[in-house]
């Protein structure tokens, strides 16, 4: 069994620090061992901050809200997520997926993740939620434009979620 997952991301200012210890943990829930469909929320850039997102290269990122669209299908189901998570505190660093490198960033921090267990809805939620893909992040194994998106109003991004069938989980 699988799922998917969004998560909600910020992105400051290269000084700026997103959770209260500039890493992220402040309260992020662990997720349960089990499969599906995740979404997860991350915060953290600051305007025109340069991360480099792996073979995509370096992409410039503006101050505000990103979604990352995620599947739980692989080994270890929403395991994932919790690996998603220490990359977000900085307690792990070999990155293996383009999010890896976003939440990696000093300037990132995790907000909020949505989970959609049994559904595999990874490309189709990348192209319904409301937000303006990030080129190519994400979507190295598919057609899709992008699995990262940003997003201007977190209320409306979260009442998207919802309305697609998304559990929400905070992470404070």
């Amino acid at each position: 069994m699988g799922g998917t997952y969004v998560l909600v991301l910020s992105v400051s200012n290269a000084g700026e620090s997103g959770g209260s210890d500039g890493t992220g943990s402040e309260s992020i829930p662990e997720s349960p061992n089990e499969n599906g469909t995740e979404a997860e929320a991350e915060t953290g850039l600051g305007p025109e901050t340069e991360i480099d997102v792996g073979a995509l290269g370096s992409i410039a990122f503006d101050s505000g809200r990103y979604a990352y669209v995620g599947s739980a299908f692989g080994p270890g189901g929403f395991a994932r997520v919790d690996r998603h998570r220490e990359m977000a505190r900085g307690d792990r660093e070999k990155r293996h997926w383009h999010v890896d490198y976003v939440l990696g960033h000093p300037g990132v921090s995790l907000e909020m993740i949505a989970r959609f267990p049994d559904d595999d809805r990874e490309c189709h939620l990348a192209e319904a939620l409301p937000g303006e893909p990030v080129s190519g992040v994400g979507a190295s194994d598919c057609d899709c434009p992008a699995h990262l998106l940003a997003i201007d109003d977190g209320v409306g991004f979260l009442a998207a979620l919802e309305d697609e069938g998304g559990r929400l989980e905070s992470v404070a």
